[in-house]
């Protein structure tokens, strides 16, 4: 999940979207790891 996250993270004008992509990102990725 970090993998997406850090990506993001790197554009400073978009850190807030970034943030709010790699949250979404990692919660779908964990729902679906888990299942």
């Amino acid at each position: 999940s970090g993998r997406i996250a850090l990506p993001l993270l790197s554009s400073a004008p978009e850190k807030k979207m970034g943030l709010l992509a790699g949250a979404e990102a990692e919660k779908s990725q964990c729902a679906t790891a888990e299942v």
